[in-house]
Parts: structure tokens; C-alpha cells; sequence
């Protein structure tokens, strides 16, 4: 009867193999890949079956013929490599999962593969505190949500990429996410990110939980048991490589093809054949290869299907472990696609190896870029506190890549990241391509806002280029890249050693740093417009997320937050940019809003590097001069007032170095080509030259008349023609001239951004705070409402993001610690170190933890931890809040039917009751119900202001 059940649920496998179509990846297709259905479990519908494992875009191209050859089984055996090795015998694979019902072998078979490097290293869970064992559990789903969404990291530094997968939000009633395929690739980016690895111990992770519509926000990097820091690429067919990294590793990743006809059925079964050997097809599965047998016979093939070589991976499937071998199977040397597949190593460290990463790149793109062989690449950062810089990673497409690293910190030129002082620099070389991390050998110290530039010269052996890794928007069809590229960040030198800025792509070069001294408890106010808005507590060792909105005047648009109050400036000062984490100053706690006008111009009174942009060009630079209009002015030549209009009659107030209300019509725009630059007036959209449209660089366009060159007139920038008067473009080969003595020069006015910060026209929401901020606060009237509004402006607790109170989320035990001790005013605690494996001085919580335990609150949930993020139900958060008080007498009986003598909230519950502070429901207190943000602040409310229930 189990053979015939066998034989039935693999017919509907392949029947549902046979009917999904296959999703293309950058120009690759991809078959679906499933797993074989428990003879204990129902077999899902063949609409469930998504593409489970994706080919990936990456640079070069191998044939089966080099590559085999390159990892001949007739090669000599490098020195040390044992002819069998059998991950299984050596205690470090963690059990074998089942993906069952989803279709995300990639990022089962790439978790497998970190698990195993984790166990064998010894590499301490954060979750746990201890060297991870064969228990660990990393979360699958977490890593197929993250991979396809919003990036999201603690610095606010990705804010502007997402990753979209295209078609139905669900799959056969599944969730899309856990459907549509991927890479080890795609999963070595979302770690490199910090977006896991997270443990399944975390409520809300575990396969059991997934919910539908993905994870919240907060679990995105939060709660990693791991980082991810090195994912090294080997080809498959490099066998000696992959040994030699199998048993420096653990284990690895590798894309294979699952028969999906009549002949895979042996394979397929659970009951049939554990040996796989393709001659063909396109690699639609991932599996994680943890062994080796040379010597694995050719008979132990099926006999339609044999290699002509002995020798096989042994590979952990993630089907279950009642299919193969106890879930696992071999793998021919000779099979087709594997041999044409990379294996992907993963390495990891705890989660608390760094503080911070510094990072541009947040899309599962896998697009590449390249550099001259003996260039440079560079990213620039700005440190968000006191920090050492103590890594840097970059990925590269290419193997035999030697590098030198540089570090510069206090960069003079914004378009030249070498342009400040030399700090480290140490060199080496990547074997094998991928995502490499590299620590320094000589920490950097950074200070707030000091800026700091990441460099590497690159070559590669035989080749006159290299090829990088880089993130951009774009479509791979089955989803889509959306990235922003911050200005002046990413820089490669051109083949002249001239630095460029990549405008439209950043490199993958992240740099790790740890917090020096943080400064906990430090007070910070928020002023907007003028107004103080809040005061609250710095957490995360000092630092503190910054409001990503607030309220903005008509005309401007809020940029972020500055240490000082400016009441007008004309160029930037110093901010941190919204949701950003930034260093509190203990001498001046506070943050002002900044805003940006853009309608205002200011007199160029250097050489700009960089033309691009928009200029009001005027005779004079005062308000008594002319401005150029804009008409049609092709072969036009100007003489004196010709086309101009005087200031008074345009409405355009100059004060100081600063135009403003300037209409379009005088404003012409400026954007470089390459060998000049085209000019449009913004509001006819005439082009100046109808014949060429540049207005030609330094000595282009020689001719009697002289070259076309910039220079400085006193300090005022002007573009003479050599030998002749000022002109701003050319004559009569369709350029514009514009005729000026040296006396009298055309001044240039650019486009600049006008900050404020408003301190007299403040308007505010009026005295419904919380309201007017977050947009799910309950109305007045409401049980919470004004609770949540005392919790606000007291600063015992923000929203969980600028939009949003989450009143019914639930509480954490990190959180209702932070909540006590808030309303405590933050007192200290003489604790100096923490007892918690899981409570760091970095965690944000640490104060709030430490004074708790201290004043018999709580303790741990064992000797070593505490637990932070293990919910609360309402008997938890009153009897902490009982015990906050000392436990006080109470005078009345047990009003509730389900609270005995014997529980251990007994006091808390009663207590409560008496203060007004809950009731409960119909006679029941119901201890379980999940205690949720709105409940805790009301309670502190009632129980602080001395409001009862009653009142």
C-alpha cells in the first residue's frame, strides 16, 4: 500500500512539474522546482508549483567541456583531500528540512549551507549566547521575504531600494514570496545586508507563522542570530576547489536540474533511486552539497542514465528526511548542469561582530560593472557617530583579483574620494569571485559626521579589466530592481586615472564599524519650525533615530536635522537625513528641522567642476543689472539690452549673492555632453543653438576667433573667447554670441538649494499631538487615546515609525522595560555589566533592562537570559508594574473568577484592579490576552496621573 502511495503522489508531482510554466531570469528560464510530498501528508495542488531555483546573470560564460575538464576525475589528487568525505560523520549539518509547500529551494539550500559553516566554526547565536549547535533553526522564509521587498537597514542608508516581484501577490493561495524562485546569489546579497540571518526562535519567523502579506519592518535586521560577511563563488566543475572548500566551510549551495518526465521518476520517488545523473536540461533546484565519494560506482546509477566516470557530491536535499537517504542523495562529477553551475560558500560571524555597516547597495540586482585592470573604485560614507572603522567588503564577478585597500577620512573634493588623508592601507587578493569581506589590520577612528571614502585598486590576472558587482534599477521579468543612487557616493577612475562618478549604479562596498564609548541616557529634543516637539531618551548606545516626516511649509521640502538653529542659509550645513540614526551631543541634546527652498540662485564665484545644473545669467551682480531673456535666440547677436529685461521689471529680488523669484523664463539649463553642453531655457524650452546645441569646452571649436576657454574676472566666473570679449556661446555656426566688455562681464547665477530652518513661522496641529503625527492613534473619546498622547509628550515612547503609533501591537519584554523606566524618569542603575547573554550595551534597551532587574521588576527568563523579545500578555506587564511598586498591600477581595491564590500574578491582578488600572471582562481577568502597546501606556497613564478606571 506505501509503494502504491508512493507512486501516486510522485505522478502528481510530475504532473505538476509538467504544468507550470517556468519563469524567465535575465534572459535564463527556469523550470519549477518542488519537493516530493510526505506518504503521511496530502499532496498539494500543481497550482502551488512556482520556479524554485533561478539562473543568475552574472558575467562569463563556461562550457561543459572546459569546465569538466578543468575538474577531470583523472586529475592528481590534491595533497590532503581524502578520497570520500562525509559531512554527516562529523556532527555539524543541522537536520533536514522540508520546504514543503513552497518553492524555495534556494533559500533552503543556501541556509543549510551557512547553517553547517556557523556549527562547524563555532560561531556564537546572539539569540541563544552560545556557540551554535546542530539545533539551530535559521529562517528560510525571513530570507525569501527580505530578498524581495523594501531594504531596510539601522542607518536608514537603503531607504530608496526595494526589490518588486512581479505577477499575483499569492501562488496558489501561498504567498509569492515563498514561490517565485532565486539564488544562492540573491540570498548572499540579503545577508551581505545585515537582513538576517534570524534565528526561528523569533515570534513571528518560524515556517509555522508566515504570514501572507511578509514580515513586519522591525524583524528585518533586528534580530539576526549571524551576519553574513564572505559568500565565495567556486564553478562546480573546479572539483578540487570545491572539496578543499567543503571541508574548510562545511558545506555549499549548488544549482542542479530535477528530472521532471517520465524518466526522473526513480529519482523522484522517495522509495526509488538516491543517485541523480542529468545529460542535459536547465538547472530548476538548489541543494546543498556536504560531501564527496570518488569512488561512488557508475551502477549505482540508473541504467538509462549513467556517467561514464565513478564519483559523486553527496548533497542534503531539503525534501524531508523519510525521501533518499534520510533526505539526502548523490550526485554525479559528470552531471551536466551542476558541472556548469558555481558553488556558493557562506560565511558568517555573531551578530554582534560590528555595530554598523555602511552600505549603498540594497537590491537583489545582479548586474556588474567594470574597471581598468590597475583602477580604483570607491564609495564615501559619512560617519553617523564615534566610530572605528574596522572592515570593508566589495564583491567581485571575477577570479585572481588582487586588491590594495585605502581609507581616507576628511575628504577636501566631493568628486575625488583619495582628495583627503591617507589612513590605512593593506593588500591582498580574492581567489575566487563573490562578496568579501576584509579587515583591517589598523582600525580607523571616525567622528560624527566626519566623511570617509572606501577605495581599492583592482587588476586581474590576465585580463585588463575587472568586473565588479554593482547595484542598479532594472528588470530581471520576474522582478524588479528599484535603486537609489545617492549623489557623489560610488566612484571608478577612467582609463586616464581621472576619477568619475557612477551616477547611475553604486558599487557593493560596505564598511563595518563599532560604536566607541556610547553615551546612554542622554536626553534629545526635537524642534520644528521653532517649536519644541518632544523629548526623548537616546538608545542604541546613543544614537537615535531621527522623525522621518514632519510638518512642512508650503513651497519647501524637509531634508532632515541640524545641531544648530540656522534661520537662513544659502548653501548646506551639516544634517543627518531623515530616519537616520544619529550620535547625541551631551552639551547640546537637541535637533532642528531642516527645510530646502529650491528657487533660489546664487552668483558662481568659482569654477564649478561640474556645468550641469540651471543658471540665470545676468550683466550684473547687483539688483540694478539686466537679465537675459528667454526668447528665440539662435544666430542671434546681443547688444547691449537687446533681449534683456532690468530687474525691476522681472519681479527678481537680489539679496546679497542670492537671486530669488526668478521666473523659468530667465532661466536656462545646462546639461553636459560630451563634448560640451546643450542650453534650454526652462520655460519655452528653446535651445539656444538649433544647429549644434553645445556651448563648446576649453579649446574646442578653434578657429580665427579664438578657443572657447573658462576664466576668472576678479571673483566672478566668466567664459572668455582668448583674445576677444566675453561671450556665453558661439556665433555663426548657429551658436548664440552674447557680447560683454571685460568690465561688464555676464555673471552666473546657479541653481542652489535655500535652507531654513523657520524660527517665527511655526504652525502648529494644535493640542492634539499623537493625532496630527500618526494616523492609526484612536479618536478622542477613546479608552487609549488620551494615554497615548501623555505617553508622547512625555517622551516614555514614540511611534514605530513617523506615520504610526501601532497601538495594537504587542509588547515586548524589551519594550515594557523601556516603558517602566521612561516613566521612571530613567534613573540609573549600579549594575556595570550586564548578567544577559542576550542584552549588549549596544541593545537600546539596556539601561531600562539592567535598572529593572536591579530594582526586583524581573529577572531573566534563566541565569543567562532575559529574553528581550519575548511577547507579553496582561498579567506579565501588571504584575511588573506590581512589582515596580514594591507590591503593595491592597485592601479589597479577589474580584475575578479565573485568578487562583496559586498563579503567580495573583497580587499584580488584584492590585490592578483596585487602582482602576484594568478590570478585566464579565468577572474574568483572562491573564493570557496579549498585552499591546495602548495597553501599557494606559495603565502607566492611569496609574501616574491618578486617573482611575472609573474617571
Amino acid at each position: 500500500m506505501k509503494r502504491f502511495i508512493s507512486v501516486v503522489l510522485t505522478l502528481i508531482l510530475l504532473l505538476g512539474l509538467a504544468a507550470t510554466p517556468g519563469y524567465a531570469a535575465q534572459g535564463d528560464s527556469a523550470s519549477p522546482c518542488a519537493e516530493q510530498a510526505a506518504q503521511t501528508e496530502q499532496a498539494p495542488s500543481e497550482t502551488a508549483w512556482a520556479a524554485g531555483y533561478i539562473s543568475e546573470e552574472l558575467p562569463g560564460a563556461r562550457s561543459l567541456t572546459d569546465a569538466y575538464l578543468a575538474g577531470s576525475a583523472d586529475e592528481p589528487r590534491t595533497a590532503g583531500l581524502p578520497a570520500k568525505y562525509d559531512g554527516r560523520t562529523y556532527g555539524y549539518l543541522t537536520p533536514v528540512r522540508s520546504q514543503r509547500p513552497y518553492a524555495a529551494c534556494w533559500a533552503y539550500a543556501s541556509i543549510a549551507a551557512l547553517e553547517a559553516y556557523v556549527v562547524k566554526h563555532g560561531v556564537v547565536d546572539t539569540v541563544t549566547g552560545k556557540p551554535a549547535t546542530t539545533a539551530l533553526d535559521l529562517s528560510e522564509t525571513h530570507l525569501a521575504w527580505f530578498t524581495y521587498t523594501q531594504a531596510y537597514d539601522k542607518l536608514g542608508m537603503l531607504a530608496g531600494d526595494r526589490t518588486e516581484r512581479t505577477g499575483s501577490s499569492s501562488s496558489g493561495g501561498y504567498p509569492s514570496y515563498m514561490m517565485g524562485g532565486g539564488s544562492s546569489a540573491h540570498a548572499a546579497l540579503t545577508m551581505m545586508r545585515w537582513n538576517g540571518a534570524a534565528s526561528e526562535q523569533v515570534t513571528g519567523l518560524s515556517k509555522a507563522e508566515l504570514p501572507q502579506d511578509g514580515f513586519d519592518a522591525s524583524l528585518a535586521w533586528r534580530y539576526d542570530s549571524v551576519h553574513v560577511q564572505t559568500a565565495e563563488k567556486i564553478p562546480c566543475a573546479n572539483r578540487t576547489a570545491v572539496k578543499q572548500a567543503i571541508m574548510d566551510y562545511g558545506a555549499c549551495a549548488v544549482p542542479i536540474c530535477v528530472p521532471n518526465d517520465a524518466n526522473g521518476t526513480s529519482f523522484m520517488s522517495a522509495t526509488g533511486n538516491t543517485a541523480l545523473y542529468c545529460a542535459g536540461g536547465t538547472t530548476n533546484h538548489a541543494v546543498t552539497l556536504v560531501g564527496w565519494d570518488d569512488g561512488y560506482a557508475v551502477s549505482n546509477f540508473r541504467a538509462d542514465s549513467r556517467p561514464s566516470k565513478p564519483g559523486a557530491w553527496i548533497c542534503k536535499n531539503s525534501w524531508g528526511d523519510y525521501w533518499g537517504e534520510g533526505g539526502y542523495f548523490y550526485l554525479s562529477y559528470e552531471d551536466v548542469p551542476s558541472s556548469l553551475s558555481d558553488c556558493w560558500f557562506i560565511a558568517a560571524e555573531s551578530a554582534d561582530n560590528y555595530d554598523n555597516v555602511y552600505q549603498y547597495d540594497g537590491t537583489a540586482s545582479l548586474k556588474s560593472g567594470s574597471v581598468f585592470s590597475g583602477g580604483q573604485v570607491a564609495n564615501r560614507f559619512t560617519a553617523n557617530g564615534s566610530e572605528r572603522l574596522q572592515a570593508v567588503s566589495i564583491g567581485t564577478c571575477d577570479e585572481a583579483v588582487s586588491y590594495t585597500l585605502q581609507i581616507f577620512t576628511d575628504l577636501t573634493d566631493e568628486a575625488d574620494p583619495t582628495s583627503g588623508t591617507l589612513q590605512a592601507s593593506q593588500s591582498g587578493a580574492f581567489t575566487f569571485s563573490g562578496f568579501h569581506t576584509v579587515k583591517l589590520t589598523k582600525a580607523v577612528s571616525l567622528s560624527s559626521g566626519q566623511s570617509y571614502a572606501v577605495v581599492f585598486w583592482l587588476s586581474a590576472a590576465n585580463s585588463n579589466s575587472v568586473s565588479l558587482y554593482v547595484d542598479s534599477s532594472g528588470s530581471a521579468g520576474w522582478y524588479n530592481c528599484v535603486h537609489t543612487t545617492p549623489a557623489n557616493t560610488s566612484f571608478y577612475t577612467k582609463s586616464q586615472g581621472v576619477w568619475a562618478v557612477n551616477k547611475k549604479a553604486s558599487y557593493r562596498i560596505k564598511a563595518y564599524t563599532t560604536d566607541v564609548t556610547p553615551q546612554a541616557g542622554v536626553p534629545l529634543q526635537y524642534y520644528v519650525q521653532g517649536k519644541l516637539m518632544q523629548t526623548l531618551q537616546g538608545k542604541d548606545g546613543g544614537l537615535v533615530e531621527t522623525p522621518k516626516t514632519v510638518t512642512t511649509p508650503a513651497g519647501y521640502e524637509f531634508v532632515g536635522w541640524t545641531k544648530e538653529p540656522y534661520s537662513y542659509c544659502s548653501s548646506c550645513p551639516s544634517f543627518c537625513a531623515p530616519g537616520d540614526l544619529m550620535a547625541l551631543d551631551p552639551e547640546n541634546p537637541a535637533l532642528y528641522a531642516l527645510f530646502r527652498k529650491e528657487t533660489a540662485f546664487s552668483l558662481v564665484t568659482a569654477a564649478p567642476k561640474q556645468w550641469d545644473g540651471k543658471y540665470v545669467l545676468t550683466t550684473s551682480n547687483t539688483g540694478s543689472g539686466q537679465v537675459l531673456t528667454g526668447l528665440t535666440l539662435n544666430g542671434t547677436n546681443i547688444a547691449g539690452d537687446d533681449l534683456s529685461t532690468a530687474f525691476a521689471q522681472t519681479g527678481i529680488v537680489c539679496e546679497g549673492n542670492l537671486l530669488t523669484n526668478v521666473d523659468p523664463l530667465y532661466v536656462f539649463e545646462f546639461t553636459g555632453q560630451d563634448t560640451g553642453f546643450s542650453i534650454q531655457n526652462r520655460k519655452t524650452e528653446t535651445w539656444l543653438s538649433s544647429l549644434s546645441g553645445y556651448l563648446a569646452l576649453a579649446s574646442a571649436y578653434s578657429s580665427a576667433s579664438g578657443a572657447w576657454t573658462p576664466s576668472m574676472n576678479g571673483k566672478n566666473f566668466v567664459l572668455r573667447i582668448t583674445g576677444k570679449d566675453l561671450y556665453v556661446s558661439i556665433n555663426k555656426r548657429g551658436y548664440l554670441a552674447v557680447n560683454s566688455t571685460p568690465d561688464k562681464p555676464i555673471y552666473l547665477w546657479k541653481m542652489v538649494e535655500c535652507y531654513t530652518t523657520f524660527s517665527s513661522d511655526w504652525h502648529t496641529c494644535g493640542d492634539d499631538c499623537v493625532t496630527c503625527l500618526f494616523s492609526d492613534v484612536p479618536g478622542k473619546g477613546s479608552v487609549a487615546h488620551n494615554a497615548i498622547d501623555w505617553a508622547y509628550v512625555n517622551g516614555i515612547t514614540g511611534g514605530t515609525d513617523a506615520t504610526h503609533f501601532s497601538p495594537n501591537k504587542t509588547v515586548m519584554r524589551s519594550d515594557a522595560m523601556v516603558f517602566f523606566w521612561a516613566a521612571k524618569y530613567r534613573p540609573s542603575h549600579t549594575e556595570s555589566a550586564s548578567p544577559f547573554k542576550d542584552v549588549k550595551k549596544k541593545h537600546w534597551y539596556y539601561d531600562a533592562v539592567l535598572w529593572a532587574v536591579e530594582n526586583g521588576i524581573t529577572g531573566g527568563t534563566d541565569a543567562t537570559h532575559f529574553s528581550p523579545n519575548n511577547t507579553c500578555s496582561r498579567s506579565e506587564i501588571l504584575q511588573f508594574l506590581y512589582a515596580a511598586m514594591g507590591k503593595p498591600q491592597y485592601t479589597i477581595s479577589n474580584p475575578y473568577s479565573d485568578v487562583k491564590a496559586k498563579h503567580w500574578y495573583y497580587g499584580g491582578a488584584i492590585w490592578a484592579y483596585e487602582k482602576g488600572l484594568e478590570r478585566g471582562e464579565g468577572g474574568k481577568f483572562n491573564a493570557k490576552t496579549p498585552c499591546t502597546r495602548a495597553y501599557v501606556v494606559t495603565y502607566l497613564y492611569r496609574f501616574i496621573t491618578g486617573n482611575e478606571l472609573a474617571k
